[in-house]
C-alpha cells in the first residue's frame, strides 16, 4: 500500500514478515573459550582481533 509522506509525494509501504520467515539464515555458532583453548594449547603464533562491531554478529531472542 502507499502512504502520503509529504504533499504530492507517495511512500510505498510493505510488510515483509512472510518473506522474512521464508529466508534461511546461516548459523555460525561461537565456540566456547574452553574449546578454543584446547585447540591452541600447542600453538606458536597468536593474533588479536578487533571485535568493536561484534555485537552485530550476536543472535538475539525475539
Amino acid at each position: 500500500f502507499t502512504a502520503v509522506r509529504k504533499p504530492n509525494k507517495l511512500r510505498i509501504c510493505l510488510d515483509p514478515s512472510r518473506l522474512n520467515k521464508a529466508i534461511i539464515s546461516p548459523k555460525y555458532p561461537i565456540p566456547t573459550f574452553e574449546s578454543v583453548l584446547t585447540k591452541v594449547k600447542d600453538a606458536k603464533y597468536f593474533t588479536v582481533l578487533d571485535l568493536k562491531k561484534g555485537f552485530l554478529q550476536l543472535e538475539l531472542d525475539e
